[in-house]
Protein backbone atom coordinates (compact mmCIF):
# COMPACT_ATOMS: atom_id res chain seq x y z
CA UNK A 1 0.00 0.00 0.00
CA UNK A 2 0.98 3.38 -0.85
CA UNK A 3 -0.30 7.06 -0.59
CA UNK A 4 -0.23 8.58 -4.63
CA UNK A 5 -1.25 12.83 -5.00
CA UNK A 6 -2.55 14.12 -8.76
CA UNK A 7 -2.13 17.76 -8.27
CA UNK A 8 -1.69 18.02 -12.26
CA UNK A 9 -3.85 21.20 -13.04
CA UNK A 10 -5.94 21.56 -9.39
CA UNK A 11 -6.08 23.78 -6.41
CA UNK A 12 -7.05 20.74 -4.03
CA UNK A 13 -4.80 17.43 -4.49
CA UNK A 14 -6.36 14.23 -4.95
CA UNK A 15 -4.80 12.13 -2.47
CA UNK A 16 -5.44 8.46 -2.72
CA UNK A 17 -4.66 5.24 -0.72
CA UNK A 18 -3.40 2.70 -3.04
CA UNK A 19 -2.38 -0.64 -3.69
CA UNK A 20 -0.56 -2.69 -6.64
CA UNK A 21 -0.55 -5.99 -7.84
CA UNK A 22 1.70 -7.87 -10.69
CA UNK A 23 -0.87 -9.71 -13.02
CA UNK A 24 1.64 -11.46 -15.07
CA UNK A 25 3.46 -8.50 -17.03
CA UNK A 26 1.05 -5.82 -15.73
CA UNK A 27 1.11 -3.82 -12.63
CA UNK A 28 -2.44 -3.28 -11.41
CA UNK A 29 -3.39 -0.12 -9.28
CA UNK A 30 -6.57 -0.73 -7.29
CA UNK A 31 -7.47 2.72 -5.52
CA UNK A 32 -8.58 1.46 -1.95
CA UNK A 33 -9.59 4.39 -0.24
CA UNK A 34 -10.21 8.21 -1.21
CA UNK A 35 -7.78 10.80 1.51
CA UNK A 36 -8.66 13.89 0.11
CA UNK A 37 -11.06 14.91 2.72
CA UNK A 38 -8.06 14.60 5.22
CA UNK A 39 -5.64 17.23 6.41
CA UNK A 40 -2.22 17.10 5.24
CA UNK A 41 -1.50 15.93 9.17
CA UNK A 42 -3.73 13.02 8.51
CA UNK A 43 -2.39 12.42 5.16
CA UNK A 44 1.34 12.30 6.69
CA UNK A 45 0.54 9.68 9.66
CA UNK A 46 -1.11 7.44 7.40
CA UNK A 47 1.84 7.81 4.84
CA UNK A 48 4.59 7.59 7.52
CA UNK A 49 2.29 4.53 9.45
CA UNK A 50 2.68 2.37 5.99
CA UNK A 51 6.51 3.08 5.67
CA UNK A 52 6.60 1.04 9.22
CA UNK A 53 6.80 3.75 11.63
CA UNK A 54 4.63 2.79 15.00
CA UNK A 55 2.69 4.78 16.45
CA UNK A 56 1.52 5.50 20.63
CA UNK A 57 -0.99 7.50 22.58
CA UNK A 58 0.49 9.74 25.27
CA UNK A 59 -1.08 7.27 27.76
CA UNK A 60 0.39 4.43 26.55
CA UNK A 61 4.19 6.27 25.81
CA UNK A 62 4.02 7.54 29.20
CA UNK A 63 3.66 6.65 32.71
CA UNK A 64 2.19 9.10 35.21
CA UNK A 65 4.27 9.13 38.82
CA UNK A 66 3.44 10.96 41.76
CA UNK A 67 6.32 13.65 42.41
CA UNK A 68 7.17 15.49 44.78
CA UNK A 69 6.53 19.50 45.21
CA UNK A 70 10.19 20.76 44.56
CA UNK A 71 10.11 24.42 43.70
CA UNK A 72 8.59 26.68 46.00
CA UNK A 73 10.94 24.50 48.59
CA UNK A 74 13.73 25.56 45.93
CA UNK A 75 12.87 29.35 46.53
CA UNK A 76 12.72 29.04 49.71
CA UNK A 77 15.59 27.54 50.55
CA UNK A 78 17.66 29.64 48.21
CA UNK A 79 16.40 32.62 49.66
CA UNK A 80 17.28 31.30 53.19
CA UNK A 81 20.96 30.64 51.93
CA UNK A 82 21.06 34.30 50.87
CA UNK A 83 20.33 35.54 53.57
CA UNK A 84 22.64 32.94 55.44
CA UNK A 85 20.13 31.48 57.97
CA UNK A 86 22.20 28.53 57.95
CA UNK A 87 25.24 29.93 59.22
CA UNK A 88 23.39 31.59 61.84
CA UNK A 89 22.21 29.05 63.42
CA UNK A 90 25.31 27.24 63.66
CA UNK A 91 28.59 27.81 61.29
CA UNK A 92 28.90 23.95 61.31
CA UNK A 93 26.50 21.90 59.67
CA UNK A 94 24.75 19.27 61.82
CA UNK A 95 21.81 17.28 62.03
CA UNK A 96 19.70 19.45 64.33
CA UNK A 97 20.77 22.67 62.16
CA UNK A 98 19.08 20.79 59.21
CA UNK A 99 16.51 20.12 61.38
CA UNK A 100 16.06 23.58 62.15
CA UNK A 101 16.13 25.01 58.77
CA UNK A 102 13.68 22.32 57.72
CA UNK A 103 11.63 23.90 60.31
CA UNK A 104 11.98 27.54 59.15
CA UNK A 105 11.35 26.64 55.69
CA UNK A 106 8.09 24.20 56.38
CA UNK A 107 6.63 27.29 58.36
CA UNK A 108 7.30 29.46 55.41
CA UNK A 109 5.51 26.60 52.83
CA UNK A 110 2.84 25.73 55.00
CA UNK A 111 2.56 26.84 58.86
CA UNK A 112 1.74 23.40 60.75
CA UNK A 113 2.25 21.68 64.45
CA UNK A 114 5.71 19.67 64.52
CA UNK A 115 3.86 16.60 63.70
CA UNK A 116 1.99 17.82 60.83
CA UNK A 117 4.93 19.24 59.48
CA UNK A 118 7.09 16.12 59.47
CA UNK A 119 3.68 14.63 57.76
CA UNK A 120 3.86 17.32 54.83
CA UNK A 121 7.46 17.01 54.35
CA UNK A 122 7.05 13.59 52.98
CA UNK A 123 5.10 15.48 49.81
CA UNK A 124 7.74 17.83 49.20
CA UNK A 125 11.61 17.77 48.14
CA UNK A 126 12.68 19.34 51.25
CA UNK A 127 13.90 16.32 53.44
CA UNK A 128 16.05 14.75 51.08
CA UNK A 129 17.72 18.22 50.31
CA UNK A 130 18.18 18.24 53.69
CA UNK A 131 19.14 15.04 54.18
CA UNK A 132 16.74 14.27 56.66
CA UNK A 133 14.03 12.00 55.55
CA UNK A 134 14.10 10.05 58.75
CA UNK A 135 13.01 12.89 60.82
CA UNK A 136 10.15 12.33 63.62
CA UNK A 137 8.38 14.71 65.68
CA UNK A 138 10.38 13.81 69.01
CA UNK A 139 13.71 14.98 66.22
CA UNK A 140 11.99 18.55 65.75
CA UNK A 141 11.65 19.14 69.18
CA UNK A 142 15.08 18.14 70.25
CA UNK A 143 16.39 20.13 67.24
CA UNK A 144 14.21 22.85 68.99
CA UNK A 145 16.26 22.05 72.58
CA UNK A 146 19.41 22.49 70.62
CA UNK A 147 18.43 25.72 69.22
CA UNK A 148 17.48 26.94 72.36
CA UNK A 149 20.71 27.11 74.23
CA UNK A 150 21.82 29.02 70.86
CA UNK A 151 19.32 31.95 70.82
CA UNK A 152 21.20 34.46 72.81
CA UNK A 153 24.13 34.14 70.49
CA UNK A 154 21.79 33.64 67.30
CA UNK A 155 20.53 36.77 68.87
CA UNK A 156 23.69 38.70 68.97
CA UNK A 157 24.83 37.60 65.55
CA UNK A 158 21.77 39.20 64.20
CA UNK A 159 21.82 42.36 66.35
CA UNK A 160 25.19 42.61 64.62
CA UNK A 161 24.44 42.37 61.50
CA UNK A 162 20.93 44.26 61.18
CA UNK A 163 21.37 47.41 63.77
CA UNK A 164 23.14 50.37 64.54
CA UNK A 165 24.19 52.57 67.45
CA UNK A 166 20.53 54.51 68.30
CA UNK A 167 18.23 51.86 66.75
CA UNK A 168 15.27 51.06 68.57
CA UNK A 169 14.22 47.27 69.07
CA UNK A 170 10.16 46.24 69.71
CA UNK A 171 9.53 43.33 71.15
CA UNK A 172 6.16 41.91 71.44
CA UNK A 173 5.42 40.17 75.10
CA UNK A 174 1.70 39.21 74.74
CA UNK A 175 0.90 35.88 75.34
CA UNK A 176 -2.27 34.65 73.44
CA UNK A 177 -3.14 32.38 76.73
Amino acid sequence: MYIEKFTKGRKKPIILLRESTREGKTVVKKTLANLSSLDSVGVDLIDRHLKGEVFYSINEAFTKTAGKSHGHVQAVLTAMRKLKIPELISPTRSRERDLVVGMIAGRILSAQSKLGTVTSWENTSLPGILGIEDATEDDLYHAMDWLLERQERIQDKLVKRHLKEGDSILFDTSNPN
